[in-house]
């Protein structure tokens, strides 16, 4: 069963006359002290609760360490694709810098064991339990989330699939060493925090996961989603797969490393392992993650996406018709503008926004007739920019209540477009040829729309095809299973 996991804070919990809460809720340990009693709240109403590690900054911290190590050898990466002509594929970049992008990999390897000593694993389960969670992310090897987070990939450091098992049997093992006991008392399930760098390394650690009969997997997907670089090939089974044009990484990665982690897994035991993809947010990602899950499995993602999509300074609207996406304010404004229907959602937020603070669209047009009808941009959506006080919920104006007010709108109409997405999965994921059609239905329409980028589009497609082909195979895989058993 699909679970989007929302952030536990008050606005997720408390939603308002006729807004359901989650069934499910994700705190991290940085937050528990803050939000115990909404944790207690949730673990009494039988929901359920994920206790995070709270990893993130530690990861940022040991990726920003290494930084300035890979930075030379991208450049004389990119000064050798140049010469190549194309993005560089396994065994063509020279072997003088494919062995500094090795030795390189080793040595994150070696210092990610030092990184974790087990006195904050005993520290971070102690948190962790005593939310009474329903299970628990498990502590994690940093080795490939900043392989990930550095972009030395596979091609660049010529690194066997193999020589990143050690990787995951250290976060494997540390799941296992958690529910021995051996950092404390631990009564959650344990769900171990594996990473990938793309498909084959994904598959490889599902596999040892399921030979280890784990309570389940988390993956860390922030670094894949927040990959900026582009691939035009893929590797699966160790063969390049040539894409026909050049597209951004992230929604290929990160479908690649959830299908490969529940093909490996399902190759081992004959199952789906249940699963959690941290920080999947973007709105499109939802009903492709589902393809992956079946009804009696729980498959779950999170992300803090639509909570910052609603206050950072490029401000993003979540839709789901026709096809999930998000939208930037201040194309939305424009848009509004240019003589066509404005911002007429129907969610109890907005209309109750919107009731408060009108927007004041005539005098928004006089206003952007005056300065020529430009393009607009994210600074125009701020004060001291006349339009944000003329169009406030797209807009963070002076007056600091009704900006707050405008941000936390903006935050529950985003996590309201995430909860009608869940629904519509859930609703067609009771039979896998529904769930399958629902999500063609929705990627074709998604492929369809105009005015969003061509390489995003090409991506989603690309994803679409690698989460549809292995739900394909997990359901024969379980059938089979059936069948023997």
């Amino acid at each position: 069963m699909f679970h989007f996991a929302a952030n536990l804070k008050p606005y997720n919990v408390f939603r308002g006359t006729g807004s359901r809460r989650f069934e499910s809720y994700l705190l991290s340990v940085d937050f528990f002290a803050e939000h115990k009693d909404l944790a207690r709240l949730v673990v009494d109403e039988n929901r359920t609760l994920c206790a995070d590690n709270g990893n993130v900054d530690l990861i940022t911290k040991f990726i920003g360490q290494q930084e300035d190590k890979v930075k030379p050898l991208h450049e004389l990466r990119k000064a050798e694709e140049e010469k190549l002509g194309h993005k560089v594929r396994p065994g063509q970049l020279s072997s003088s810098l494919t062995n500094r992008f090795q030795s390189l990999a080793q040595d994150i390897f070696k210092l990610a064991n030092e990184v974790v000593p087990d006195e904050h694993v005993v520290s971070v389960l102690q948190t962790q339990e005593a939310m009474s969670p329903t299970y628990v992310i498990g502590m994690e090897d940093f080795t490939l989330v900043a392989l990930t987070g550095l972009s030395i990939e596979r091609e660049y450091s010529g690194l066997p699939a193999k020589w990143y098992k050690a990787a995951s049997e250290r976060a494997i093992e540390y799941a296992i060493r958690t529910k021995k006991g051996e950092f404390g008392p631990c009564r959650s399930l344990v769900f171990a925090g594996l990473h990938a760098v793309d498909f084959d390394t994904a598959k490889q650690a599902g596999r040892l996961a399921g030979e280890a009969q784990l309570d389940g997997i988390a993956s860390g997907l922030v670094g894949a989603m927040k990959d900026e670089s582009f691939v035009d090939f893929l590797l699966k089974n160790s063969e390049v797969i040539e894409l026909r044009t050049t597209i951004p990484r992230p929604y290929v990665r990160t479908l690649e490393i959830v299908a490969g982690l529940h093909l490996g897994y399902a190759e081992a035991v004959g199952r789906r392992p249940a699963f959690h993809g941290l920080g999947v947010g973007s709105p499109i990602l939802l009903p492709l993650v589902s393809l992956l899950g079946d009804a009696r499995t729980y498959l779950a993602v999170d992300s803090t996406a639509p909570i910052k999509d609603a206050i950072e300074r490029t401000v993003s609207l979540y839709v789901d018709t026709p096809a999930p996406r998000k939208l930037k304010a201040h194309r939305i404004a424009e848009f509004w503008l240019g003589e066509n229907d404005g911002w007429r959602c129907t969610c109890p937020y907005c209309r109750e926004f919107t009731k408060l603070h009108p927007p004041r669209r005539a005098k928004a047009l006089e206003w952007w007739r005056g300065e020529g009808k430009r393009a607009l941009s994210a600074d125009d959506m701020h004060a001291p920019s006349l339009l944000a006080e003329l169009l406030p919920i797209l807009s963070t104006p002076k007056d600091e209540e009704t900006a707050r007010h405008a941000r936390m709108t903006r935050i529950s109409h985003n996590h309201w477009v995430l909860k009608r997405i869940e629904n519509r999965v859930r609703k067609h994921g009771r039979n896998l040829h529904s769930l399958r059609r629902y999500v063609a239905k929705t990627m074709q329409a998604y492929l369809g729309l105009a005015g969003s980028s061509p390489g995003w589009r090409a991506a989603a497609e690309v994803a679409w095809k690698i989460a549809d082909e292995s739900s394909h195979e997990l359901a024969e895989m379980s059938a089979g299973q059936r069948n023997n058993g």
